[in-house]
Parts: C-alpha cells; sequence; structure tokens
C-alpha cells in the first residue's frame, strides 16, 4: 500500500466516522423534536379539556338562569291573567252596583 492509499483510506474512515456521527446528532435531534412535540401536544389537549370543562359549566349555569326567568316569566303571565280577571270582575261589580244605585235613585 502506498502513502498515498494509505492517506486516502485514512480520510475516507474520518469521513464515514463523522458521517456516523451527524447521522447519530440527527437521529438524537428528531427524537428531541418527537419529545417536545409530544409534550406540547398533551399541554394543548389538556388546555383545550380544560376550556370545554369551563365552557360546559358556564352553558349549564346560562341555561339553569334562562330556565329559571323561563319560569319566573310564566308565572308573572300567570299573575297578569289573574289579575286582569279580578279587575274585569270587579268592574262588573261596580257597573251593577252603579247602575242599582242609578235606579234607585231615579
Amino acid at each position: 500500500m502506498t502513502n498515498i492509499q494509505h492517506q486516502i483510506e485514512i480520510v475516507e474512515n474520518t469521513l464515514v466516522q463523522e458521517i456516523l456521527h451527524e447521522k447519530e446528532e440527527s437521529f438524537e435531534a428528531d427524537e428531541e423534536t418527537d419529545s417536545i412535540a409530544t409534550e406540547a401536544e398533551e399541554e394543548l389537549t389538556g388546555l383545550i379539556e380544560k376550556k370545554k370543562t369551563t365552557l360546559e359549566e358556564e352553558k349549564s349555569k346560562v341555561t339553569t338562569k334562562i330556565e329559571t326567568l323561563t319560569t319566573k316569566t310564566t308565572d308573572l303571565e300567570s299573575t297578569i291573567e289573574s289579575t286582569t280577571k279580578t279587575i274585569t270582575e270587579t268592574k262588573g261589580k261596580i257597573d251593577t252596583i252603579t247602575s242599582t244605585t242609578t235606579s234607585l235613585i231615579e
């Protein structure tokens, strides 16, 4: 083996070692990237679930308020209807009394 061939082999071996080292570093970087991506995905999923729960709780509260207001509105409508009936009946009685009084006076 000549000196030049020996030097070529040394350079080739050095290049092979550097390529293997770069591949290993690249693989480690990919693993780290995957790990970071997984952590980020888990964190985002947790935040989304938390927000979803908060929104569901708020929806439940609003639904309860709407149901309460609907019940109160129904109660008010019944009260108004009952009061209107009482006023009409009272007006009828007053009209009858007025008519009777007028008849007695004449």
